[in-house]
């Protein structure tokens, strides 16, 4: 403690421009940016906020400064409970003198209902604007939990960047070509895929078509009469819905295996029989669905992907060895 008392008291910083040095000035508050521990002692600093939603059973997320609240609400009460969940969250952050970005703070009702009980909620005397939809850690969620919104995002900012490369990279190699679409763009197209993977054939070829015109790009080629299915294959790139599948699978993989901070238990049952003709030795209980929301979410969709697996890739222990076992096995299909 003391070392940390040492790290953090009796700081000064200075502004150096053109050559020039201002004199010094006192650091009286927050954490050194850029350092190692910053983040560390601001997590430590922030951490009982949690504790603050949980007196009113609101459910809270936190990410470094970024922070979420939820409930069902189903009456009055609840929406009281929320207000006054986010009065103790102004009195805590007034305490510990932690400043709320207002202009960022937003509410939306998640519902599939076409009128909605409104509730004026507010925060240090400011009302919060009713949203249709709002952005979370860079995805964009909406009131009825459609992804439409956020391919739509981000396929725009994916065009955008891809225009750049073109005029950045015209006389580059193949090569380079390749790792910036891989690196710069592609990783757009996925961000977070896991939890948004679209199941609608026109959602899907949205996406598709931009690594098409990627593979043009890498290729060189933009006459209509190349086949770019096989400009795709020269690149040695898969479909992206591959690549969603890939991706849902290994994580389910991990939760299974308890390397991800998820509670299985919750969310996946064994079945009440096995069929040893038809289920391998790893089967999960399916889920039961009535809405095509629910069924193409996380749990739904992947346990029916993992149930279809072969028993050899299953059985395997080694997250590297299923990825690839899966990634040869989805080419197959």
């Amino acid at each position: 403690i003391k070392w940390i008392e040492a790290y953090l008291t009796n700081r000064t910083q200075v502004v150096k421009l053109d050559g020039h040095v201002s004199d010094p000035l006192a650091v009286l508050s927050g954490v050194p940016q850029g350092s190692v521990l910053g983040p560390l002692l601001f997590l430590l600093y922030i951490n009982d906020i949690s504790s603050v939603a949980a007196e009113e059973g609101v459910q809270v997320k936190l990410f470094a400064d970024d922070c979420l609240i939820y409930a069902t609400i189903t009456k009055l009460d609840d929406q009281l409970k929320v207000q006054n969940c986010l009065k103790k969250l102004d009195n805590w952050c007034r305490k510990w003198k932690m400043s709320i970005n207002y202009s960022k703070s937003t509410y939306t009702h998640i519902s599939k209902r076409k009128t909605i009980h409104s509730f004026p909620y507010s925060i240090g005397g400011h009302l919060l604007v009713h949203a249709q939809q709002f952005k979370y850690l860079g995805v964009t969620i909406t009131r009825k939990l459609s992804w439409t919104e956020h391919i739509d995002n981000v396929c725009t900012i994916a065009y955008q960047k891809l225009y750049i490369l073109r005029k950045k990279l015209e006389h580059a190699s193949r090569d380079v070509k390749h790792i910036a679409y891989t690196t710069f763009i592609r990783t757009i197209l996925e961000y977070s895929a896991v939890v948004w993977s679209p199941h609608q054939a026109t959602l899907k070829k949205k996406l598709e078509r931009i690594q098409r015109l990627a593979a043009r790009f890498i290729c060189s080629t933009y006459r209509r009469k190349e086949s770019v299915t096989l400009m795709l294959q020269r690149c040695n790139l898969d479909t992206l819905e591959l690549r969603r599948k890939k991706y849902r699978l290994k994580v389910f993989f991990q939760i299974i295996h308890d390397q991800l901070k998820i509670d299985k238990f919750k969310y996946l049952h064994p079945p009440g029989k096995i069929n040893p003709r038809t289920n391998h030795d790893c089967v999960i209980k399916p889920y039961q669905t009535n809405t095509d929301m629910f069924q193409y979410s996380f749990f739904p969709d992947v346990v029916e992907m993992w149930n279809k697996l072969p028993n050899a890739i299953v059985v395997l222990n080694n997250v590297t060895d299923f990825e690839n076992a899966v990634e040869a096995h989805l080419r197959d299909c």
